[in-house]
């Protein structure tokens, strides 16, 4: 059996969101670290995340 176009499709779309998503989260992270010159703490990252 072979898949449709859109079969064979989403699972590209899918793969290029989570890599736009990684790549944002990446940015932000260095973007920080420019900024504050050091990586968040993990209590901060977790008060960041429950907001």
């Amino acid at each position: 059996m072979k898949p449709t176009k859109e079969q064979e499709r989403k699972p590209f779309e899918t793969l290029t969101l989570c890599w736009r998503l990684y790549n944002a989260a990446l940015e932000q992270r260095a973007m920080g670290y420019r900024e504050r010159g050091h990586l968040p703490s993990c209590t901060a990252k977790r008060t960041y995340c429950r907001h």
